[in-house]
């Protein structure tokens, strides 16, 4: 069995697979899975955990982005303070979306419970970070 993904040019793993054919076979078969714009290789990888960086597949990196703190106060004051962040990420928060452009973004809240953020910026591995948010006094 020979190892094979497909990509598109940001390096994204669209698709992963085994095929089992004759050793003069192999790199016409996997050639022949690029269709749709997309460029096919040989080796292992997931979209999750990999991604395509010049000629190699190599694992994503971890996301840099450190909080602060995972719990505030839920008075639309007291913040979580995210550092590290790549420019471009997309961070999302009970549906609201907001992209950082230096680095760095506060999140606050005035609904108390548990809240999900996630933040995206290719090629980093997504991140979910869970804040608590208590009731104000």
């Amino acid at each position: 069995m020979t190892d094979f993904v497909t990509h598109d040019a940001s390096g994204r793993i669209q698709s992963h697979g085994q095929i089992s054919v004759p050793t003069d076979l192999v790199e016409h078969t996997i050639a022949a899975q690029a269709r749709d714009g997309l460029q096919a290789r040989q080796g292992a990888g997931h979209p999750d955990t990999h991604w395509v960086d010049g000629d190699d597949i190599v694992p994503r990196p971890a996301m840099p982005c450190v909080a602060d703190t995972l719990e505030i106060a839920a008075d639309g004051a007291d913040a979580v303070s995210l550092t590290g962040l790549p420019t471009g990420s997309t961070v999302a928060l009970d549906g609201q979306v907001a992209t950082a452009h230096d680095g760095t973004m506060a999140i606050t809240t005035t609904l108390p419970g548990t809240h999900q953020v996630l933040i995206i910026c290719w090629p980093y591995r997504d991140l979910t970070l869970e804040i608590t948010a208590h009731a104000a006094p």
